[in-house]
């Protein structure tokens, strides 16, 4: 009765009768760990992408302000008064010159 209630007798006759089972139960449990391990490390690697994609598409928003703003006729003609430049915006607009 005692080895009944400790389940030795179970675990004994389990391993004499049927040891190719086992290893074959043991062996998917090593695989379904190991899956779950590199599933949960892909998951974090696009998780990280996605924020550094996100971090990316803040930048390149920034700078792309900044360069419309810079490259305004405004704040050009603002930038060469600052810097004291001789360079002034002509008073025409450039001929067009066209060919028969």
């Amino acid at each position: 009765m005692k080895k009944v209630a400790s389940g030795d007798m179970f675990f004994n006759v389990l391993w004499i009768k049927h040891p190719r089972y086992l290893l074959l139960l043991f062996i998917l449990c090593l695989c379904y760990i190991s899956k779950r391990y590199y599933v949960e490390q892909t998951v974090y690697e696009a998780k990280q992408m996605e924020i550094e994609v996100e971090r990316a598409r803040m930048e390149y928003t920034i700078r792309s302000s900044e360069l419309m703003r810079l490259s305004k006729y405004s704040t050009v003609e603002q930038e060469l008064k600052k810097r004291n430049m001789t360079l002034v915006a002509p008073q025409r607009p450039p001929k067009q010159i066209k060919m028969n």
